[in-house]
């Protein structure tokens, strides 16, 4: 039976520690803002979790190379990627290229200033391509979200290998 905590209690010599602490990012995750800005320049990520799947950059994923894995915060708090985009005229497109961890599954969100552009379920292991058309807010700027949103809670890892503006 283990001895009681008490408030001068410390680990044992080799234990491992985590630092459960509000506001500590895990070491894995930490760079992963710098990781999404080489990866897709101009986003930006918010809510992210899953530390022991290693969000960041891989230098390669299921045949393809530079590919971005994200993770949920939690079953009810997706992971968002996100900017602002100023839509030129004429035709302008989002593409998105994503597949899921081989054991898990998770629900791909496009939000376009808050609506819903797109909601569709990624969970058969091969790449996946997506357009969205962004055309028709030509000439004005829009608020753009990726959502990678949990739907099992078992290898929620979004894994994105695309996200370019196409004109």
């Amino acid at each position: 039976m283990p001895y009681p905590k008490t408030a001068t209690s410390k680990p044992a010599k080799g234990s491992r520690v985590i630092n459960t602490k509000p506001g500590n990012n895990p070491k894995s995750g930490s760079n992963l803002a710098s990781a999404v800005e080489t990866f897709a320049p101009g986003w930006k990520v918010r809510d992210w979790g899953g530390p022991a799947m290693k969000p960041g950059l891989r230098t390669q994923w299921d045949g393809r190379k530079k590919v971005l894995l994200t993770h949920p915060l939690s079953k009810t708090a997706p992971c968002v990627l996100f900017r602002k985009i100023e839509v030129p005229r004429g035709k302008t497109i989002l593409e998105l290229e994503v597949t899921n961890h081989p054991k898990g599954n998770w629900r791909l969100g496009v939000l376009v200033n808050g609506k819903e552009a797109l909601s569709k379920d990624i969970n058969e292991t091969k790449w996946s391509k997506f357009q969205i058309d962004l055309s028709k807010n030509a000439g004005k700027t829009v608020s753009v979200e990726l959502l990678n949103q949990a739907t099992g809670w078992s290898h929620e890892a979004a894994y994105w290998s695309r996200i370019k503006l196409v004109h």
